[in-house]
């Protein structure tokens, strides 16, 4: 029988990891993120597969990597979580801001769905209660309210990404004295930034992007209240996870304008809070994907998953939290069509860039040259000490790259093919790094 613990969900869109406490920020206050983050597990090292939103879900539901073909899934096919969950007589909601949620392969199989419509705003609001975050919450917590155990709940917030309503003072607890005048607008930028840029542009949407994580925070803390006072606390998994980072200005980019795959972007916050207290107060290193989140889930409820353990299907992050095993994959592939790859080992990251896009933003000078070969572009970053991916050095590992793109080449072959369930070992230089 699977485990009737109840599971809720909560995917934040565009939420950049740098600008947590929990994963080293200090000058964003978000006391309930943390709060949340020391009840529970967290992953420092977690990727994205995609850029797509619609892939991203595919993975969420199906537990198969972006770039897991037509004949792989086929091999192995599999129902998907909310599927599953129903058929474990689970109770199901959906509750989105995004339309495009509607649209995906598995958002029908829950049993209701609400979707909070984005409100078009241009200025900022007065209060929290008008804001987009807080209406979207209400609504949130208000169905967890009528949820009746065994339940699961997906909670899907993306206006991080739409827009940035939140009252003025959300902003101005950011800026010092001598600091030029914040920006007064809803809108969310999407831009390159020129050779020329003005610093202080870049410095007020900053402050901008901060206000509305602490808006964020102030949300996530009534969730977390609401699941405390419920009579279902004590048998809740909570997962909080990002869908995509938002580039704000380290590579020359604000906002997903042409989907560079630097960290900023794939490199996500993830964190899951066990009702055991397994994990909890603890992280790790060890590379984790957004297939893993449909594995660790059906691990979690005791749902049997008739599948081999291909090297496209997610991996359980429970063996990570109670301590039985330190990584449960060796590489991360990122793949955007058209748009490039990138690859993360326990040591390096390495990025493909896609036709048009420039290294550090539209005729900005780079602090280093870029790998070139056949007209591909590569940038190479030490991991997970550059977290940042400051200082390329790609032009002093040439040896690093074409094992790198080795490594991608034997993942994306094997994604494409049943027979392939497993991958050559990587050298220890992939693992470790140089000395």
């Amino acid at each position: 029988m699977p485990n009737q613990n109840n599971v809720i969900c909560l995917v934040v869109d565009r939420l950049h990891s740098g600008f947590l406490g929990a994963y080293g920020n200090t000058w964003i206050h978000t006391p309930h993120f943390d709060r949340l983050a020391a009840e529970s597990f967290l992953l420092d090292r977690a990727y994205i597969d995609s850029p797509r939103l619609d892939e991203l879900y595919r993975s969420y539901w199906t537990g198969w990597h972006a770039l897991a073909g037509p004949a792989v899934a086929r091999s192995s096919p599999v129902e998907t979580l909310p599927q599953r969950f129903a058929a474990a007589r689970f109770s199901t909601a959906l509750v989105s801001d995004d339309p495009e949620i509607d649209r995906f392969d598995g958002a029908g199989g829950f049993q209701s769905f609400d979707r909070v419509a984005l409100a078009e705003a241009s200025a900022l609001c007065e209060s929290i209660d008008e804001t987009q975050l807080a209406r979207y919450f209400a609504l949130a917590i208000e169905r967890l309210g009528e949820m009746r155990p065994p339940f699961s709940l997906w909670l899907h917030c993306g206006s991080l990404g739409k827009t940035w309503d939140a009252p003025l003072e959300f902003r101005e607890q950011y800026r010092d004295a001598d600091d030029p005048a914040l920006p007064e607008t809803a809108a969310v930028p999407c831009q390159m930034l020129l050779r020329d840029f003005d610093p202080d542009e870049l410095l007020g949407i900053a402050h901008s992007y901060a206000g509305q994580i602490s808006l964020l925070d102030v949300c996530i803390g009534t969730l977390i209240e609401a699941i405390l006072e419920s009579r279902f606390a004590q048998d809740t998994l909570l997962v909080l996870i990002s869908a995509r980072g938002f580039p704000l200005g380290e590579h020359g980019r604000v906002g997903p304008v042409d989907n560079a795959l630097f960290g900023e972007l794939t490199q996500i916050p993830w964190l899951v809070r066990f009702p055991n207290g397994s994990g909890q107060s603890d992280r790790t290193q060890a590379l984790a994907q957004p297939a893993d989140l449909f594995a660790t889930i059906t691990d979690w409820c005791g749902m049997a998953l008739d599948r081999s353990q291909h090297i496209a299907a997610g991996r359980s992050l429970i063996p990570l939290a109670d301590g039985t095993c330190e990584t449960v994959r060796d590489r991360a592939v990122v793949a955007s069509s058209g748009r490039g790859w990138a690859i993360a080992t326990p040591a390096w990251y390495l990025s493909k860039k896609g036709e048009g896009q420039e290294a550090k933003g539209d005729g900005q000078d780079t602090s280093a040259p870029e790998v070139e070969g056949a007209g591909e572009k590569y940038e190479l970053f030490v991991k997970p000490d550059d977290r940042f991916e400051v200082n390329e050095v790609g032009d002093r590992c040439q040896d690093c790259v074409e094992e790198l793109k080795a490594a991608f080449t034997q993942f994306e072959q094997a994604c494409q093919s049943p027979e392939i369930a497993e991958l050559p070992p990587l050298s220890q230089v992939l693992i470790e790094g140089l000395e």
